[in-house]
């Protein structure tokens, strides 16, 4: 009757010494291995040693998630956040079907633990990588991603910076000015508030010259922008 619950002790141990044995680099390696191994052969082995602890959840990500709060050691885990930014990273120029999808699957990790670490890493990726150029789904990931973390001074910055980004685009201005100003990373006489006005406002002469044919919800939209004039920003 014992047994079991000695096995699994074990594995347990076993498996936060092989985490502790790894660096930033170690754990890059590793997410990406098993990552794309699942994707190109469809079995858990990429993950190895711990493709065991693999299947358990509703998707691979998840299982990760669970690998990371109850078997990577505390004194790690900040390595492990670090290693999503660094994977996402080196991908971002990568085209193929399965390079994009991965790169939304590691936004998605980073989302569940909390990696603070790579909201710049996020932006620069979507913002200027070849990937999320040909996948316009990337930034509305991205942003949905990036609207979860608690308000920061860096999370400001990747914001703003995404926005600024050769592969953003201006239907996504009214989510990231709605989450900047009521979350207070944007206040009154902040330097944005006119650039950031400015964009809504072409973006809505560009909406009405088109008659709102292709773009979302351009009259909610556009309730948008008289709410978040400058004026009205700066009375707040």
């Amino acid at each position: 009757m014992t047994g079991k619950p000695v096995l699994m002790k074990d594995a347990i141990l076993a498996s936060r010494d092989f985490f502790g044995s790894l660096d930033c680099e170690g754990f890059a390696r590793w997410l990406w291995a098993g990552v794309s191994t699942l994707y190109t052969q469809k079995t858990y082995k990429g993950f190895a040693p711990m493709d065991g602890w693999m299947g358990f959840g509703e998707t691979s990500i998840d299982d990760l998630n669970t690998i990371y709060r109850e078997l990577v050691p505390a004194e790690q885990q900040a390595l492990f956040r670090q290693a999503i930014g660094n994977v996402i990273d080196a991908h971002k120029d990568d085209e193929g079907d399965i390079a994009v999808e991965e790169i939304r699957e590691f936004m998605y990790l980073a989302f569940l633990v909390d990696a603070v670490e790579v909201v710049k890493v996020i932006a620069r990726v979507v913002g200027y990588g070849l990937a999320a150029k040909k996948s316009k789904q990337l930034l509305y990931y991205a942003i949905s991603d990036l609207k979860t973390f608690a308000p920061s001074s860096d999370l400001r910055e990747a914001m703003l910076a995404l926005v600024d980004s050769p592969n953003f685009r201006d239907n996504f201005i009214f989510d990231v000015v709605e989450s900047l100003h009521r979350r207070g990373m944007m206040l009154a006489g902040d330097d944005a508030i006119p650039r950031l006005t400015a964009r809504m406002d072409d973006f809505y002469r560009r909406a009405r010259a088109f008659g709102g044919k292709g773009f979302i919800n351009v009259k909610e939209d556009a309730a948008a922008i008289s709410w978040y004039r400058i004026p009205k920003i700066q009375k707040k």
